[in-house]
């Protein structure tokens, strides 16, 4: 049933509510699903204004509800409207965290990895099954800081093309 809904929001282009945190469920996140792998959902990301602000991809498996035409989306649709689009790159590399990691490296894309109560910003540049390693950017040093390895268990969800992604993108290329 959730795949079903899940692809009727993206076919509809619509934004739901999505439910993924297991320790406060009052709390849920606004996206708007682009595609939806065997293993991952990849979704516009929205501000809690209801702007879009890049990508954020999460575990089916970790989706606890999902909210459609409630007031809180009703009153936010119309600042939604002005989406990036993804590449299908992407939305072909949903089968699971590696083979999405493997075309974000691809793409040298800036990403956000939240893991457990934590999160680095940087750039992926190796992952297997089982783990991924990404570089970490620190904003104090405006550089990147060595690299850290992280179970793909311990990954609640990446986002990448956000202002923040894009902040980073731009302190690298001197921009």
């Amino acid at each position: 049933m959730l795949n079903k809904l899940l692809q009727d929001s993206i076919d509809r282009r619509e934004l739901v509510e999505l439910y993924v945190s297991r320790e406060d469920f009052d709390k849920f996140e606004l996206v708007a699903p682009v595609a939806m792998g065997t293993e991952l959902l990849l979704s516009h990301d929205h501000t809690t204004a209801g702007v879009a602000d890049g990508f954020v991809v999460h575990l089916l498996d970790d989706v606890l509800a999902v909210g459609r035409g409630t007031r809180h989306i009703a009153d936010r649709v119309e600042r939604s409207v002005d989406r990036a689009v993804t590449s299908p790159i992407f939305a072909k590399a949903l089968g699971s965290w590696e083979s999405l990691a493997q075309a974000l490296i691809g793409a040298k894309e800036i990403v956000t990895i939240d893991f457990g109560d934590s999160w680095l910003i940087g750039q992926m540049v190796r992952a297997d099954s089982e783990w991924v390693c990404a570089r970490q950017f620190k904003f104090s040093q405006r550089e990147f800081d060595g690299e850290m390895l992280l179970r793909w268990r311990d990954v609640e969800k990446i986002t990448f093309g956000s202002r923040d992604e894009q902040a980073v993108a731009a302190t690298i290329l001197g921009l």
